[in-house]
């Protein structure tokens, strides 16, 4: 496949290719995380993909992604009310250590949610009885959020600039690319985490 045809929206394309000043021109501190995030990816991708998400980055003139510590476990959770997606998912997951509950209902995903410790969710645009904006609206009420990453076959970038400018993540065009998948997934991790490690560090502060 060509890399080059991946379309990614306008400011994650200028964050994939290093051009940080485009994508946050008003946001240092989203400038310097855009740069850290190029330089990392979460661990317990099998051997093979670690090599295509290394040559992938490489292709973008980002610097190749450095192997990972094996115990940081991303964790998803799909809501989709379509087999294929969950197909796909499950398959892709598959090839490494990483973790993916999937979810066909709100009830499955509420349920989910609850249960487990969950950094990132996939959930497709529109469904029978829920959609983005009403998962996002839950997400936000956890203690720790996950981040929130639409799909969608209607993709665009209205949908992605609204998904942003509400506190989502980002938007994964459908049919899914492997790749970009595994790209979106492992920012959005990584992006989750330095959240959270912000937040315990102000914690500490207060409290010392």
């Amino acid at each position: 496949m060509e890399f080059s045809n991946i379309r990614l929206p306008a400011r994650r394309q200028a964050a994939a290719h290093g051009r940080t000043e485009d994508a946050f021109p008003h946001d240092p501190e989203g400038r310097a995380l855009a740069r850290r995030d190029a330089e990392a990816i979460p661990a317990g991708l099998s051997k093979d993909v670690a090599s295509a998400t290394m040559n992938y980055a490489a292709s973008s003139s980002v610097e190749p992604f450095p192997t990972a510590h094996p115990d940081r476990v991303v964790t998803v959770l799909a809501i989709s009310p379509f087999d294929e997606d969950h197909i796909f998912l499950a398959h892709l997951f598959s090839h490494s250590n990483w973790q993916i509950h999937q979810a066909r209902s709100c009830e499955e995903a509420l349920e989910a949610l609850h249960r487990y410790p969950i950094p990132v969710v996939l959930c497709e645009s529109e469904m029978p009885d829920w959609n983005w904006k009403e998962a996002l609206a839950e997400l936000e009420q956890l203690p720790q959020a996950p981040l929130l990453i639409v799909t969608s076959r209607l993709a665009d970038d209205n949908l992605w600039a609204e998904v942003l400018n509400l506190g989502g993540y980002d938007v994964l065009m459908k049919p899914f690319d492997r790749l970009e998948v595994l790209r979106v997934i492992s920012l959005a991790w990584l992006h989750w985490k330095q959240q959270r490690e912000r937040i315990q560090r102000a914690t500490q502060v207060a409290v010392g």
